[in-house]
């Protein structure tokens, strides 16, 4: 099972990734649960972090959960995504800033979130 986890301060989700499922439309409606009184208070989606802790081979359903995001940032840290794979993601909504860290940089994925 995925795991979402929220802060208002900064104002971030951030996912872990379970890496033996995709991302369906049951993750997107408890993402969007999980965040609705962030938008309510903020205006908009949080930034946000995912984590996966190996091999994530589903990353095309995590343009589902792209495509719902208003604005703002998202960081994917670890996963082995391939150049072709991030461009897909970035397509998937042009008003965000998609960038790729390695699972050894989450801190600086963290810090590029909240700058």
């Amino acid at each position: 099972m995925h795991k979402f986890m929220n802060s208002a301060s900064p104002y971030l989700c951030e996912i872990t990734l379970d890496v033996e499922r995709v991302f369906g439309s049951e993750d997107v409606e408890k993402f969007e649960s999980s965040v609705e009184r962030g938008v309510a208070v903020f205006g908009h989606t949080p930034n946000l972090l995912v984590l996966a802790d190996g091999i994530y081979k589903e990353w095309e359903s995590i343009c589902n959960l792209l495509s719902v995001l208003h604005t703002g940032k998202v960081a994917v840290c670890g996963g082995s995504l391939t150049n072709n794979q991030i461009e897909m993601m970035k397509e998937s909504n042009v008003n965000i800033l998609l960038k790729n860290f390695e699972k050894p940089q989450e801190v600086e994925a963290r810090n590029w979130l909240i700058t």
